[in-house]
């Protein structure tokens, strides 16, 4: 990014994909708003520039700006993020750091440490808040995970269904015959082949 470009970015404002944060906020509002400009389709965090897109520029160096920012990717998002860096000069002499964060995160959901816990956040036009358990399970589908709600549940067995829901499920959905009530292998194999596509 120019600096051209990097002005008109702050006169258009923030939006979904382009955040203001100061220099001297709190490691965890900057991990949240990295994980959920992860978690929607990425877009740029800048550090330096004011809510209302006044510039108050960097408050330490380059250097320990850039430090600062890889470690809070590196230690309070999980997975870790590697964003792409950038300080850009105004030409009244202030710095601002860009902090792109990619579209293509393959590992969303992505979660910022929060005090002691770990929380998936995503954002809503420029506001950023803890995403809703169907928000989490369509990041988790989307990255062709399991989802954290659809983990197997230990000492289940084919006795624990209700039988007449399935057969009506083989029936009425799946429009075959169900296996016969008593053939308890083929039921298990059946609804084992069902889960795995």
């Amino acid at each position: 990014m120019h600096q051209s470009q990097l002005l008109e970015v702050i006169a258009n404002g923030e939006n979904s994909q382009v955040e203001f944060k100061r220099d001297d906020c709190h490691p965890d509002d900057i991990a949240k708003e990295m994980s959920a400009l992860l978690n929607l389709k990425g877009g740029h965090l800048l550090l330096g520039v004011e809510d209302d897109g006044s510039i108050s520029g960097l408050n330490r160096s380059r250097r320990e700006a850039e430090q600062w920012i890889m470690n809070i990717a590196r230690t309070s998002i999980q997975p870790s993020a590697i964003p792409i860096w950038t300080c850009i000069t105004t030409k009244d002499g202030k710095l601002i750091g860009v902090i792109e964060m990619s579209p293509h995160g393959p590992e969303k959901p992505y979660k910022a440490k929060t005090g002691r816990e770990w929380v998936t956040y995503t954002r809503a036009g420029t506001t950023v808040r803890r995403a809703s358990r169907e928000e989490e399970g369509r990041l988790y589908q989307a990255a062709k995970l399991v989802r954290y709600e659809l983990k197997p549940v230990p000492d289940m067995g084919l006795q624990d269904f209700d039988r007449m829901r399935l057969e009506n499920y083989f029936a009425q959905i799946l429009k075959r015959q169900p296996p016969h009530k008593e053939d308890e292998e083929s039921w298990t194999r059946s609804l084992r082949r069902r889960n795995s596509r």
